[in-house]
């Protein structure tokens, strides 16, 4: 088994290399039974801790020696503060088995790497768990390769911080068919435990996970480089600091992929050396199974290597996913400084995009972590000008691998320029997959309808919006609504009915949230979160039987900024995934019909004045806006306006449809103040970003009240949006047949016609005539005065 990385951080190598025991110890053919796996001493707690990403990691836990707790390590968390978490109240335990995937001189736990440059970081913590461990406890790592290299170096390092004595693998653990075992063979001190497993588990176990573990490219000769591509030093060069260049580099041997395959990588890059901060054009990571397979390559330029360019010979990478590091503002991108999904070859289409806070171009180390879940289907990416991996993703997307790339994938980089350069470099990777084969000795899947869901308008469980059956908990909402009637923050949901297990054993239920979280099965709090939080994933477990049903209740609440929220399981024979609907019983019938929608108003929009200034001053147009939906960018609402330092006033009156609360919601770049029947319900004029802020104010269907929009734009894109959402009024921004304007009055200009006329006084009747120009509605005088012929009055 093989491993992942995610903290690095410095510490002293000059460290002695270990002492290498006898390893016949550790050979499972020594033991015969589950029981003789069992320490015999006064201190007798043995504890297993298996990684989720693990391949069938519930086979290996139902096949553990008798006397053993089992713990299952959540791949999105920090190993190392879960295991912590867990010894915090131990004491007197004989032995640590940690099973997860491992290479030389690292091991992962979790979403953390334990190896000679993290050790430093979490030295405090590991000197924690000498206080839970028994005199002369033993740790035992069951990954790939651990004490291979330098691993025993850092084998060493572990045991002396921990106090404990360690065994590790210096070659595959796992299958014998595919080149590993269970020997042990690097150990610190003396071993006395046994191995945590059954023979017959160990012997039927069917998994090596394939891993990339590179620290540096001085050695390029498991990869194919195509193009402008080249090792230089330590470091893989995708293109030199030239115009004009595209390189790319593929892994010689593919992974196999299928449905349940998941991924997680981690590399550093620096681009520099070229155009300073205007360098170019940046660099993608790849999974592909195109025809060309490790050959592939693209264009030059924007195309990153990856797709199409001008020249008569170009070809794209077909069948493939890419998550493009885009250094460089071409016609289709939105900035230059991004990060995005891209598919199949196509650079000019993006399915998903991320804003890091730091320049891609600085020339500094940055590291990058993407993981992709086949259990949700969901691909995270994470960035920082540290090795420390952030709580936070900067994009996620939702995508299956396999119906993109088939049945397997050559992993790998590709980058290009074009008038801009930059040095494109590739400092270090390390990658692991996990595949999860669901057992087919489950029983019949049942006949479930999915869980009632009440969706409360607070986050306290008040204000009850909308109740529903959902046929799974399964959301990503981003900064969205759950349901019409609930507002896009600060809201909550109630999630009950009846579970049925598909076979009898632990079964592990997993909850992915942000913002807080509880979960109870059978009664049994399982799960309890319930704090602000960027989207996280716990785990809590409970014996359950094949055919029974369950009671089960799942309360969720978000907060702020994104809203997500899964329910998954893992249990005998069934594969980590987001619990079915057939498994899931609702005790509700279906929603109720709200009756029929009233008919709209007759309004005409809003009445709106519009400023050269920013504070209500020099006003240069007035007009009628059907609604306010407006985003300008970084224009002008109208010729006679300046792009920066205007602001409008929008006056006349809203008609509600319902009698209801209604929430009123603002969406602008920059300041804004909303009136509503005289009480002001929003009052943000500050400079900001495009942020939409919500006022509530109770209304009666049919009456009109007045309303008044104040907005101002300072600087950049000019954004201002009005909207309204109630219990039966779906979110949307407020339409014109709801919005009534004042009539709308132009000052106009009354002058003398230009024909002269002229009359005989004895005439005694003159015609004077009058032109109105731009219309009026106020009154005009005129002066008429006589001559005589010698032109005295």
């Amino acid at each position: 088994m093989q491993n992942l990385i995610s903290n690095t951080r410095l510490l002293d190598l000059g460290a002695p290399l270990p002492t290498i025991g006898d390893p016949s110890h550790f050979d499972s053919a020594n033991l015969t039974d589950r029981a003789e796996v069992r320490r015999s001493s006064a201190s007798s707690g043995s504890l297993v801790f298996i990684d989720s990403t693990v391949k069938n990691y519930q086979s290996l836990a139902a096949g553990a020696g008798a006397g053993q707790e089992i713990f299952f390590l959540d791949a999105a968390q920090d190993g190392v503060a879960q295991i912590s978490a867990v010894l915090s109240d131990r004491t007197d335990i004989a032995s640590l088995h940690i099973v997860s995937h491992g290479s030389a001189g690292s091991l992962k736990l979790g979403s953390a790497t334990l190896d000679l440059s993290t050790l430093g970081a979490y030295s405090s913590e590991l000197q924690t768990w000498a206080k839970a461990l028994a005199a002369h406890a033993d740790i035992l790592l069951y990954g790939c390769d651990v004490a291979a290299a330098d691993g025993g170096r850092f084998i060493q390092q572990l045991s002396n911080l921990t106090g404990a004595d360690l065994a590790a693998s210096i070659d595959p653990t796992g299958s014998a068919a595919l080149g590993g075992n269970w020997v042990l063979e690097s150990q610190t001190g003396t071993i006395e435990a046994g191995l945590a497993f059954a023979n017959s588990t160990m012997a039927d176990y069917d998994a090596i996970l394939p891993t990339l573990n590179l620290s540096d490219f001085s050695d390029t000769s498991s990869l194919k480089l195509n193009g402008n591509a080249s090792q230089v030093g330590g470091v893989l060069r995708l293109t030199p600091a030239q115009t004009m260049q595209a390189g790319s580099a593929f892994f010689n041997t593919p992974f196999d992929i299928n449905g349940n395959t998941s991924f997680q990588t981690r590399f550093r890059f620096r681009l520099g050396e070229g155009n300073g901060v205007n360098g170019a054009d940046g660099f993608t990571f790849i999974l592909q199974n195109s025809a060309a397979g490790v050959n592939a390559l693209g264009g030059t330029g924007g195309s990153l290597g990856y797709g199409i360019d001008l020249s008569p010979n170009s070809t794209a990478i077909g069948r493939s996913l890419a998550i493009e590091f885009d250094t460089y503002r071409n016609p289709n991108d939105l900035n230059g400084n991004h990060v995005a999904v891209l598919q199949n070859g196509n650079a000019a289409q993006i399915y998903a995009i991320g804003m890091p806070s730091f320049d891609l171009n600085s020339g500094n180390a940055i590291n990058a972590w993407i993981d992709y879940d086949a259990a949700i289907d969901q691909l995270k990416v994470f960035l920082s000008e540290t090795a420390i991996k952030p709580n936070v993703a900067i994009l996620s997307y939702t995508v299956d691998l396999s119906a993109i790339v088939g049945d397997r994938a050559f992993v790998g980089f590709s980058a290009g320029t074009g008038g801009a350069v930059n040095n494109q470099d590739i400092e270090n990777i390390e990658l692991v997959t996990s595949i999860v084969t669901p057992d087919s000795g489950t029983g019949t899947p049942g006949t479930g309808n999915g869980l009632k869901g009440e969706y409360f308008d607070n986050r306290d469980f008040t204000d009850l919006i909308v109740t529903r059956i959902d046929p799974t908990v399964n959301f990503d909402w981003a900064a969205g609504s759950p349901a019409p009637g609930v507002a896009p923050d600060t809201f909550s949901v109630r999630w009950t009915g009846q579970v049925q297990a598909l076979s009898t054993g632990n079964y592990t239920f997993f909850t992915s949230t942000d913002d807080g979280v509880r979960l109870s099965v059978n009664g049994q709090t399982l799960i309890n979160r319930f704090v602000d939080q960027s989207t996280k994933e716990y785990n809590g477990t409970i014996a359950l039987v094949a055919g029974q049903k369950y009671d089960i209740q799942m309360e969720y609440y978000d907060n702020g900024f994104d809203a997500v929220s899964r329910l998954l399981w893992a249990g005998p024979g069934v594969a980590k995934q987001v619990i079915p609907t057939s498994q899931l019983y609702s005790t509700i019938p279906p929603v109720i019909d709200p009756g029929p929608v009233p008919d709209p108003g007759t309004g005409n929009g809003l009445k709106g004045e519009y400023y050269d200034n920013i504070d209500f001053t020099n006003l240069a147009l007035t007009r009628t806006d059907a609604n306010v939906n407006f985003d300008w960018a970084e224009g002008s609402p109208s010729p006679v306006i300046g792009p920066d330092t205007f602001s409008v006033r929008w006056t006349g009156q809203v008609e509600a449809l319902y009698s209801e609360t209604y929430t009123f919601f603002t969406s602008t770049d920059d300041g804004v103040r909303l009136f509503v029947n005289g009480q002001q319900i929003i009052n943000r004029f500050v400079d900001q970003g495009t942020t939409e802020h919500r006022g509530t104010i109770a209304l009666v269907a049919g009456q009109k009240y007045d309303i008044r929009l104040e907005y101002y734009d300072n600087t950049f894109d000019a954004v201002a949006r009005l909207g309204w959402s109630s219990a039966r009024q779906a979110r949307q921004i407020i339409p014109k047949s709801q919005l009534y304007s004042p009539a709308v009055v132009n000052t106009g200009t009354i002058v003398l016609g230009q024909n002269a006329v002229t009359v005989n006084e004895n005439d005694g009747t003159a015609t004077i005539r009058v032109d109105r120009v731009n219309g009026s509605d106020g009154a005009a005088s005129v002066n008429y005065t006589t001559v005589n012929e010698n032109g005295d009055l």
